[in-house]
């Protein structure tokens, strides 16, 4: 214990060294004292604690440039992306330090930060802001003064109350104007949507739009190389606490898998109005659109894409993870190592293991029509036969050119899929294998617990395939 002393004796009269003579006092070693914003508690463990003023280090960027010295930090409208660094030291035991931060009029609670010495906000709506941090050592005891900083996020030019009303001014008198104006308003709003930010990406162009979501082509503001596909919760929809679940569940699945036919997530994220994932951004046609120009796919080409499809749910299942939405627009064709039909199994919004609490309503019917299984339709228990059958109506489709099932109206469909045994594909097409016919047939049986297991199917196509190859 007297060699600690010593050694926090020596400390204190080190750092006491360091501060100028027109800075805080600084009282006796065994006691507190405070310096600016740093804050130090005598005793067996002190704390020194700060967000940086002094120059000589970054303590909040804007946009990645120094904000500069002030209590009140001015953000300007067009500023996109808030970081705040700060630090703490633990004469004893600097590197087991822990820290929580709340930014006061956005964040409610603390966020536990344990030692991560950074935080960062982005797309901040105008207003005023208190960000406060606190640290303790490894005692568990916190230093709950801490310190803060404020920010004073600027509105934008457009949305003051008085530029609103001269537009409103010039609307009501001058109508030429008004014409003339509006053109322009959609071509600033085009460009505003461009430039738009969710989470480190800025988003460039929209690819697609879904039930959910909308997909846009964005690049990382980190890294400009890099460029993703973001898909991002419809603004509609983010209110509800059931569409936050799903979504978050998506790219929570997706996380676990890795497999080269399964899209690839790199990042995933919420911002105060929505959510996003980013993937892998994927250039070539889906199988609805191969099917569409081609009617019938070559025999040797459709197994090709047919033992990816399986093999990628094959990993679905060993995770007790069921897509529940597999279909011909969820299945990527792109080209890769000269292999032009190497697939991507996409879209994982009704994915769900067989533990997780169902989040659609008693008696909704959820996927796809045409690729239900009858389970899916009368609301019994899903398992990985469903998928099996989805990928047996896929397979189905993609040698014949035709749906198994096709009904008047969804009422019609769906009996059919419950009731009616499909017509064996070799009827439409006479060179497909009898064992290839036979196993289709089987993947479409009305009972799951009769359909073959994900592995069999793949065992059987790949021998399947081997004998055509052995053929030619």
């Amino acid at each position: 214990m007297a060699d600690t002393e010593d050694l926090q004796k020596k400390l204190f009269s080190e750092m006491r060294g360091r501060i100028k003579e027109d800075d805080s006092s600084v009282p006796a070693p065994d006691g507190p004292f405070a310096y600016g914003t740093l804050f130090v508690q005598g005793g067996e463990q002190p704390h020194f604690f700060r967000i940086p003023r002094d120059g000589g280090e970054q303590q909040v960027l804007l946009d990645g440039a120094d904000a500069g010295p002030g209590e009140v930090i001015a953000v300007n409208p067009g500023i996109k992306r808030l970081e705040i660094h700060y630090t703490a030291l633990s004469f004893l035991n600097p590197q087991r330090v822990k820290f929580r931060y709340r930014l006061e009029g956005y964040e409610e609670h603390w966020v536990d930060a344990d030692t991560q010495r950074v935080a960062f906000y982005t797309n901040l709506d105008a207003g005023s802001y208190r960000f406060r941090v606190a640290a303790c050592n490894d005692d568990g005891l916190w230093n709950e003064e801490g310190a803060s900083i404020s920010f004073n996020v600027i509105a934008p030019f457009s949305q003051t109350w008085w530029f609103r009303f001269l537009a409103m001014a010039v609307f009501a008198v001058f109508s030429y104007l008004v014409i003339n104006f509006a053109r322009r308003f959609v071509s600033l709003s085009r460009f505003w949507k461009k430039q738009k930010y969710v989470g480190s990406f800025r988003l460039l162009d929209k690819l697609a739009s879904g039930g959910m979501g909308t997909v846009y082509k964005a690049r990382s503001v980190s890294d400009k190389k890099e460029i993703v596909a973001i898909k991002v919760l419809k603004e509609e929809l983010f209110e509800d606490e059931s569409n936050r679940k799903r979504f978050k569940q998506e790219a929570a699945i997706i996380d676990q898998l890795d497999h080269p036919n399964i899209i690839r997530v790199f990042e995933r994220g919420q911002t105060k109005e929505t959510m996003f994932i980013a993937m892998e951004l994927l250039v070539g046609q889906t199988l609805t659109k191969k099917i569409e120009a081609e009617e019938r796919l070559e025999l040797k080409e459709g197994l090709h894409i047919m033992i990816q499809i399986v093999d990628a749910a094959a990993k679905l299942h060993s995770k007790d993870i069921v897509h529940r939405d597999l279909k011909p627009d969820n299945i990527m064709l792109i080209e890769k190592d000269g292999d032009p039909n190497f697939v991507k199994v996409l879209d994982f919004g009704l994915a769900k293991t067989q533990y997780q609490t169902r989040l659609t309503q008693t008696g909704m019917v959820i996927g796809t029509i045409n690729y239900m299984a009858p389970e899916q339709i009368s609301g019994a228990a899903f398992s990985g036969a469903t998928d099996v059958y989805s990928m047996g109506v896929m397979f189905f489709e993609m040698l014949t050119g035709e749906k198994p099932f096709i009904g008047e109206t969804t009422i019609d469909l769906m009996k059919q899929i419950l009731d009616r045994v499909p017509i064996e594909p070799i009827r439409y097409r006479f060179d497909i294998p009898e064992e290839l016919n036979d196993l289709i047939l089987e993947m479409m049986e009305k009972e799951s617990d009769v359909r073959p297991h994900v592995e069999d199917v793949l065992e059987t196509l790949r021998r399947i395939r081997l004998h055509l190859e052995n053929i030619d």
